[in-house]
Protein backbone atom coordinates (compact mmCIF):
# COMPACT_ATOMS: atom_id res chain seq x y z
CA UNK A 1 0.00 0.00 0.00
CA UNK A 2 2.47 2.51 0.76
CA UNK A 3 4.68 1.74 -2.10
CA UNK A 4 1.83 2.06 -4.14
CA UNK A 5 1.16 5.89 -3.03
CA UNK A 6 4.64 6.93 -3.03
CA UNK A 7 4.72 5.62 -6.69
CA UNK A 8 1.38 7.28 -7.73
CA UNK A 9 2.10 10.48 -6.02
CA UNK A 10 5.20 10.83 -7.65
CA UNK A 11 4.40 9.49 -11.07
CA UNK A 12 1.62 11.40 -10.52
CA UNK A 13 -1.11 9.29 -13.19
CA UNK A 14 -3.70 10.51 -12.65
CA UNK A 15 -5.17 13.07 -9.57
CA UNK A 16 -8.56 11.60 -8.55
CA UNK A 17 -8.90 15.02 -7.14
CA UNK A 18 -12.17 13.40 -6.32
CA UNK A 19 -14.32 16.90 -5.54
CA UNK A 20 -16.70 14.72 -3.54
CA UNK A 21 -16.71 17.31 -1.22
CA UNK A 22 -18.80 19.19 -4.12
CA UNK A 23 -15.92 21.66 -3.71
CA UNK A 24 -13.23 21.74 -6.46
CA UNK A 25 -12.53 25.24 -5.92
CA UNK A 26 -11.38 24.76 -2.09
CA UNK A 27 -8.06 22.49 -3.59
CA UNK A 28 -6.67 25.81 -4.08
CA UNK A 29 -6.63 26.86 -0.87
CA UNK A 30 -3.15 25.47 0.63
CA UNK A 31 -0.13 26.33 2.35
CA UNK A 32 3.34 26.13 1.83
CA UNK A 33 6.52 27.60 4.50
CA UNK A 34 10.36 29.45 4.51
CA UNK A 35 13.14 27.51 4.49
CA UNK A 36 12.29 23.94 4.13
CA UNK A 37 8.62 24.88 5.35
CA UNK A 38 8.09 21.60 7.07
CA UNK A 39 7.08 21.06 11.05
CA UNK A 40 7.03 17.68 12.28
CA UNK A 41 4.01 16.75 14.40
CA UNK A 42 5.90 15.27 17.03
CA UNK A 43 8.94 18.32 17.31
CA UNK A 44 8.85 21.82 18.57
CA UNK A 45 10.25 22.87 15.24
CA UNK A 46 9.75 26.68 14.92
CA UNK A 47 7.33 27.77 11.90
CA UNK A 48 9.36 30.57 10.24
CA UNK A 49 10.24 33.32 12.98
CA UNK A 50 7.42 31.87 15.96
CA UNK A 51 7.96 29.13 17.94
CA UNK A 52 4.39 26.77 17.72
CA UNK A 53 4.73 24.34 20.34
CA UNK A 54 4.18 20.60 19.56
CA UNK A 55 0.51 19.86 20.55
CA UNK A 56 -0.32 23.27 18.89
CA UNK A 57 1.47 21.57 15.27
CA UNK A 58 -0.65 18.15 16.05
CA UNK A 59 -3.68 20.15 16.42
CA UNK A 60 -3.18 20.48 12.31
CA UNK A 61 -3.27 16.66 12.01
CA UNK A 62 -5.90 14.91 14.40
CA UNK A 63 -4.01 11.80 15.71
CA UNK A 64 -0.52 12.62 14.08
CA UNK A 65 2.39 10.69 14.50
CA UNK A 66 5.74 11.04 13.25
CA UNK A 67 5.41 10.82 9.58
CA UNK A 68 2.82 13.54 9.77
CA UNK A 69 4.43 17.32 7.74
CA UNK A 70 2.77 20.98 7.90
CA UNK A 71 3.78 23.51 5.53
CA UNK A 72 2.08 27.06 6.41
CA UNK A 73 1.68 29.53 4.09
CA UNK A 74 -0.65 32.33 2.28
CA UNK A 75 -3.31 30.36 0.64
CA UNK A 76 -2.22 29.28 -2.42
CA UNK A 77 -3.36 26.46 -4.82
CA UNK A 78 -0.68 24.02 -4.19
CA UNK A 79 -2.94 21.06 -2.49
CA UNK A 80 -3.44 19.50 -5.67
CA UNK A 81 -0.17 19.86 -7.25
CA UNK A 82 1.79 17.47 -3.48
CA UNK A 83 -0.37 14.63 -5.25
CA UNK A 84 1.38 15.78 -8.65
CA UNK A 85 -2.00 17.04 -11.05
CA UNK A 86 0.57 17.83 -13.69
CA UNK A 87 -0.55 15.05 -16.85
CA UNK A 88 -2.70 13.67 -14.27
CA UNK A 89 -6.95 13.54 -13.66
CA UNK A 90 -8.84 14.37 -11.20
CA UNK A 91 -12.19 13.11 -9.89
CA UNK A 92 -14.35 16.19 -9.13
CA UNK A 93 -17.76 15.00 -7.20
CA UNK A 94 -20.74 18.01 -7.17
CA UNK A 95 -17.92 20.68 -8.35
CA UNK A 96 -21.13 22.89 -8.21
CA UNK A 97 -20.45 23.59 -4.83
CA UNK A 98 -17.16 25.17 -5.63
CA UNK A 99 -16.14 28.99 -4.84
CA UNK A 100 -13.08 31.12 -4.13
CA UNK A 101 -9.98 30.85 -6.23
CA UNK A 102 -9.31 27.64 -8.12
CA UNK A 103 -7.14 25.64 -9.47
CA UNK A 104 -6.61 23.67 -12.50
CA UNK A 105 -9.26 21.28 -11.83
CA UNK A 106 -12.52 23.59 -11.00
CA UNK A 107 -14.66 22.71 -13.28
CA UNK A 108 -18.86 22.31 -13.49
CA UNK A 109 -19.11 25.25 -11.01
CA UNK A 110 -22.71 26.06 -10.73
CA UNK A 111 -23.65 24.29 -13.99
CA UNK A 112 -25.60 22.02 -11.90
CA UNK A 113 -24.37 19.24 -14.32
CA UNK A 114 -22.34 16.31 -13.97
CA UNK A 115 -20.19 17.37 -16.84
CA UNK A 116 -16.57 19.28 -17.41
CA UNK A 117 -17.55 22.59 -18.03
CA UNK A 118 -14.74 25.70 -16.55
CA UNK A 119 -15.46 27.14 -13.74
CA UNK A 120 -14.27 30.41 -15.49
CA UNK A 121 -11.89 31.82 -18.32
CA UNK A 122 -8.19 30.58 -18.04
CA UNK A 123 -8.70 26.98 -17.17
CA UNK A 124 -7.67 25.08 -20.31
CA UNK A 125 -10.49 23.04 -21.29
CA UNK A 126 -7.55 19.90 -22.11
CA UNK A 127 -7.44 19.78 -18.47
CA UNK A 128 -11.15 18.71 -18.48
CA UNK A 129 -10.10 15.39 -19.45
CA UNK A 130 -8.10 14.83 -16.49
CA UNK A 131 -11.47 15.46 -14.23
CA UNK A 132 -13.94 13.31 -13.13
CA UNK A 133 -17.01 14.68 -11.68
CA UNK A 134 -19.33 12.84 -9.24
CA UNK A 135 -22.50 13.55 -7.16
CA UNK A 136 -21.77 14.17 -3.40
CA UNK A 137 -22.99 10.86 -1.36
CA UNK A 138 -23.31 8.87 -4.36
CA UNK A 139 -21.94 5.90 -3.44
CA UNK A 140 -22.20 3.62 -6.09
CA UNK A 141 -20.93 6.46 -8.62
CA UNK A 142 -18.08 6.55 -6.72
CA UNK A 143 -16.97 2.85 -6.17
CA UNK A 144 -18.48 2.16 -9.70
CA UNK A 145 -15.89 4.84 -11.33
CA UNK A 146 -12.62 3.61 -8.54
CA UNK A 147 -12.84 0.49 -9.91
CA UNK A 148 -12.83 1.06 -13.33
CA UNK A 149 -10.14 3.88 -13.24
CA UNK A 150 -8.05 3.23 -10.34
CA UNK A 151 -4.66 2.26 -12.25
CA UNK A 152 -5.06 6.16 -13.68
CA UNK A 153 -6.25 8.10 -10.15
CA UNK A 154 -4.09 9.56 -7.91
CA UNK A 155 -6.35 11.26 -5.38
CA UNK A 156 -9.50 11.59 -4.08
CA UNK A 157 -10.46 15.31 -2.92
CA UNK A 158 -13.83 15.66 -0.36
CA UNK A 159 -15.09 18.41 1.76
CA UNK A 160 -16.19 16.56 4.85
CA UNK A 161 -19.73 19.26 4.61
CA UNK A 162 -20.49 20.90 1.57
CA UNK A 163 -19.10 24.70 2.59
CA UNK A 164 -20.69 26.14 -0.69
CA UNK A 165 -24.05 24.28 -0.82
CA UNK A 166 -25.97 25.09 2.23
CA UNK A 167 -23.69 22.96 4.74
CA UNK A 168 -24.89 19.70 3.30
CA UNK A 169 -23.61 16.85 5.55
CA UNK A 170 -22.08 13.29 4.34
CA UNK A 171 -24.85 10.57 4.73
CA UNK A 172 -24.01 7.64 6.91
CA UNK A 173 -20.55 6.15 5.61
CA UNK A 174 -20.02 8.60 3.01
CA UNK A 175 -16.38 9.15 3.84
CA UNK A 176 -15.37 5.95 5.40
CA UNK A 177 -16.11 4.67 2.07
CA UNK A 178 -14.17 6.79 0.82
CA UNK A 179 -11.54 6.01 2.59
CA UNK A 180 -11.71 2.25 2.21
CA UNK A 181 -11.69 2.44 -1.52
CA UNK A 182 -8.40 4.75 -1.14
CA UNK A 183 -6.77 2.13 0.73
CA UNK A 184 -7.83 -0.64 -1.64
CA UNK A 185 -6.38 1.31 -4.10
CA UNK A 186 -3.53 2.84 -3.28
CA UNK A 187 -5.32 6.43 -3.84
CA UNK A 188 -4.41 9.29 -2.04
CA UNK A 189 -7.31 10.73 0.28
CA UNK A 190 -6.95 14.59 0.76
CA UNK A 191 -10.25 16.05 2.72
CA UNK A 192 -10.56 19.82 2.04
CA UNK A 193 -11.14 21.07 6.06
CA UNK A 194 -10.80 24.91 4.49
CA UNK A 195 -14.16 25.73 6.39
CA UNK A 196 -14.80 22.92 8.76
CA UNK A 197 -10.79 23.04 10.16
CA UNK A 198 -10.76 24.51 13.41
CA UNK A 199 -14.46 25.88 13.43
CA UNK A 200 -16.48 22.80 13.75
CA UNK A 201 -13.50 21.17 16.27
CA UNK A 202 -9.84 21.23 17.69
CA UNK A 203 -9.66 18.17 15.43
CA UNK A 204 -11.82 19.18 12.32
CA UNK A 205 -14.41 17.14 10.60
CA UNK A 206 -11.91 14.59 10.67
CA UNK A 207 -12.15 14.18 14.31
CA UNK A 208 -15.54 13.97 14.28
CA UNK A 209 -16.09 11.42 11.72
CA UNK A 210 -13.69 9.33 12.77
CA UNK A 211 -11.37 9.52 9.10
CA UNK A 212 -8.07 10.62 8.44
CA UNK A 213 -6.90 11.94 5.02
CA UNK A 214 -3.50 11.38 3.73
CA UNK A 215 -3.70 15.06 3.13
CA UNK A 216 -5.57 17.97 4.48
CA UNK A 217 -5.90 21.75 3.43
CA UNK A 218 -7.24 24.60 5.83
CA UNK A 219 -7.35 27.84 5.89
CA UNK A 220 -9.91 30.76 7.08
CA UNK A 221 -10.54 29.72 10.96
CA UNK A 222 -7.16 28.68 11.37
CA UNK A 223 -5.81 32.29 11.91
CA UNK A 224 -9.14 33.71 13.01
CA UNK A 225 -9.59 35.53 9.89
CA UNK A 226 -5.40 36.77 9.54
CA UNK A 227 -4.27 35.44 5.78
CA UNK A 228 -2.81 31.84 6.62
CA UNK A 229 -3.17 27.94 5.37
CA UNK A 230 -1.72 24.88 5.78
CA UNK A 231 -1.75 21.75 4.41
CA UNK A 232 -1.03 19.01 7.07
CA UNK A 233 -0.25 15.19 5.43
CA UNK A 234 1.97 12.12 5.73
CA UNK A 235 5.61 12.22 5.55
CA UNK A 236 4.98 9.93 2.26
CA UNK A 237 2.65 11.94 0.78
CA UNK A 238 4.18 15.82 1.46
CA UNK A 239 7.81 14.35 0.83
CA UNK A 240 6.93 15.01 -3.04
CA UNK A 241 8.05 18.72 -2.15
CA UNK A 242 11.06 19.78 -2.69
CA UNK A 243 13.35 21.12 -5.46
CA UNK A 244 12.90 19.10 -8.45
CA UNK A 245 9.26 18.03 -7.68
CA UNK A 246 6.80 20.09 -6.51
CA UNK A 247 7.62 23.69 -6.23
CA UNK A 248 5.87 25.57 -3.24
CA UNK A 249 6.47 28.99 -2.13
CA UNK A 250 5.33 32.88 -2.22
CA UNK A 251 6.17 36.24 -1.47
CA UNK A 252 4.20 35.66 2.00
CA UNK A 253 4.77 32.09 2.08
CA UNK A 254 4.60 31.18 6.41
CA UNK A 255 4.70 35.14 7.43
CA UNK A 256 5.32 35.74 10.67
CA UNK A 257 1.74 37.42 11.15
CA UNK A 258 -0.41 34.62 9.80
CA UNK A 259 1.74 32.05 11.76
CA UNK A 260 1.71 33.78 15.14
CA UNK A 261 -2.28 34.58 14.95
CA UNK A 262 -2.46 30.49 13.88
CA UNK A 263 -0.45 29.69 16.89
CA UNK A 264 -2.37 31.90 19.36
CA UNK A 265 -5.83 30.67 17.82
CA UNK A 266 -4.93 27.23 17.94
CA UNK A 267 -3.91 27.69 21.49
CA UNK A 268 -7.20 29.21 22.59
CA UNK A 269 -9.03 26.68 20.77
CA UNK A 270 -7.08 24.32 23.07
CA UNK A 271 -7.63 25.86 26.45
CA UNK A 272 -10.80 27.28 26.22
CA UNK A 273 -14.16 25.82 25.24
CA UNK A 274 -14.64 28.41 22.33
CA UNK A 275 -16.03 26.01 20.10
CA UNK A 276 -18.60 24.58 22.69
CA UNK A 277 -20.02 27.95 23.11
CA UNK A 278 -20.44 28.76 19.34
CA UNK A 279 -22.04 25.09 19.13
CA UNK A 280 -24.90 25.63 21.57
CA UNK A 281 -25.26 29.27 20.19
CA UNK A 282 -25.56 28.02 16.95
CA UNK A 283 -27.64 24.31 18.01
CA UNK A 284 -30.10 27.48 19.61
CA UNK A 285 -29.85 29.72 16.39
CA UNK A 286 -30.95 26.35 14.13
CA UNK A 287 -33.78 25.35 16.68
CA UNK A 288 -35.19 29.05 16.44
CA UNK A 289 -35.14 28.99 12.34
CA UNK A 290 -36.33 26.06 11.93
CA UNK A 291 -39.18 26.73 14.31
CA UNK A 292 -39.74 30.15 12.65
CA UNK A 293 -40.16 28.35 9.14
CA UNK A 294 -42.71 25.46 10.48
CA UNK A 295 -45.01 28.09 12.21
CA UNK A 296 -44.99 29.89 8.89
CA UNK A 297 -45.61 26.65 6.86
CA UNK A 298 -42.79 27.00 4.72
CA UNK A 299 -41.20 23.53 4.06
CA UNK A 300 -37.05 23.52 4.99
CA UNK A 301 -34.43 21.83 5.17
CA UNK A 302 -31.63 22.62 7.84
CA UNK A 303 -27.81 21.23 7.99
CA UNK A 304 -24.83 21.52 8.87
CA UNK A 305 -22.78 21.72 12.15
CA UNK A 306 -24.18 24.33 14.82
CA UNK A 307 -21.27 26.71 14.00
CA UNK A 308 -21.52 25.96 10.54
CA UNK A 309 -25.02 25.28 9.20
CA UNK A 310 -27.33 26.25 6.45
CA UNK A 311 -30.98 25.87 5.42
CA UNK A 312 -33.18 25.73 2.54
CA UNK A 313 -37.13 26.61 1.78
CA UNK A 314 -39.36 24.85 -0.35
CA UNK A 315 -37.91 21.62 -0.11
CA UNK A 316 -39.99 18.13 2.17
CA UNK A 317 -36.42 16.58 2.74
CA UNK A 318 -32.81 17.86 2.93
CA UNK A 319 -30.62 17.54 -0.06
CA UNK A 320 -27.89 15.22 -0.60
CA UNK A 321 -26.34 17.20 -3.56
CA UNK A 322 -25.89 20.28 -5.09
CA UNK A 323 -28.66 19.28 -7.77
CA UNK A 324 -30.98 18.65 -5.12
CA UNK A 325 -29.80 22.06 -3.11
CA UNK A 326 -30.33 23.72 -6.74
CA UNK A 327 -34.46 22.65 -6.92
CA UNK A 328 -35.49 24.33 -3.55
CA UNK A 329 -36.89 27.77 -4.01
CA UNK A 330 -33.78 30.28 -4.14
CA UNK A 331 -36.15 33.11 -4.65
CA UNK A 332 -37.85 33.04 -1.63
CA UNK A 333 -34.69 32.48 0.51
CA UNK A 334 -33.18 35.70 -1.33
CA UNK A 335 -36.37 37.43 0.06
CA UNK A 336 -36.19 36.35 3.40
CA UNK A 337 -32.70 37.46 3.77
CA UNK A 338 -33.11 41.08 2.25
CA UNK A 339 -36.06 41.41 4.45
CA UNK A 340 -33.91 40.82 7.36
CA UNK A 341 -31.27 43.23 6.04
CA UNK A 342 -33.72 45.91 5.97
CA UNK A 343 -33.81 45.08 9.43
CA UNK A 344 -30.55 44.93 10.97
CA UNK A 345 -29.41 41.58 10.57
CA UNK A 346 -27.45 40.61 8.05
CA UNK A 347 -26.64 37.07 6.27
CA UNK A 348 -25.56 36.12 2.60
CA UNK A 349 -28.89 36.31 0.28
CA UNK A 350 -27.41 33.18 -1.52
CA UNK A 351 -28.71 30.21 0.31
CA UNK A 352 -25.72 28.13 -0.89
CA UNK A 353 -23.63 30.23 1.70
CA UNK A 354 -23.68 28.41 5.69
CA UNK A 355 -24.06 30.79 8.12
CA UNK A 356 -21.17 30.96 10.16
CA UNK A 357 -21.23 31.80 14.12
CA UNK A 358 -18.48 32.77 16.55
CA UNK A 359 -17.78 33.61 20.27
CA UNK A 360 -18.80 36.89 20.14
CA UNK A 361 -22.11 35.87 19.40
CA UNK A 362 -24.37 36.27 22.47
CA UNK A 363 -27.82 34.65 23.70
CA UNK A 364 -28.95 38.22 23.18
CA UNK A 365 -27.69 38.52 19.69
CA UNK A 366 -29.17 35.05 18.79
CA UNK A 367 -32.82 36.00 20.34
CA UNK A 368 -32.50 39.48 18.15
CA UNK A 369 -31.78 37.46 15.12
CA UNK A 370 -34.69 35.28 15.66
CA UNK A 371 -36.96 37.76 15.91
CA UNK A 372 -35.88 39.79 12.90
CA UNK A 373 -36.12 36.82 11.24
CA UNK A 374 -39.60 35.71 12.07
CA UNK A 375 -40.68 39.21 10.99
CA UNK A 376 -38.40 38.65 7.62
CA UNK A 377 -40.49 35.20 7.02
CA UNK A 378 -43.57 36.99 7.57
CA UNK A 379 -43.06 40.07 5.07
CA UNK A 380 -41.44 37.67 2.47
CA UNK A 381 -44.49 35.61 2.68
CA UNK A 382 -47.06 38.79 2.27
CA UNK A 383 -45.25 40.01 -0.88
CA UNK A 384 -45.18 36.86 -2.55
Amino acid sequence: MKHRIAKRVSAGTILLALMVAGSVAFAAWTATGTGDGYAKATTAQALTTVDVSASTTATLYPGATGDVLIRIDNPNPYAVQVTDVAGSGAITSDAGAGCDASTGVSFSDQSGLTLNVPAGSGIPHVIGSLVINLPYNDFEALERTVKARWGDLAAVIVEPCMGNAAAIMPAEGWLQHIRRLCDEHGIVMIIDEVKTGFRVHTGGAQAIFGVRADLATYAKSIANGFPLAAIAGTEEVMSVVGPGSVAQGGTYTGNVAGTAAADATLELLETQDILGSIARRGEQLMAGIARVLTDAGIPHAIMGFPQMFGFVVGVEKPPRDYRDCMNSDAHLYERIQLEAIERGVMAEIDFREPWFLCYEHSEADIDETLNVFADAVKAAKDRR
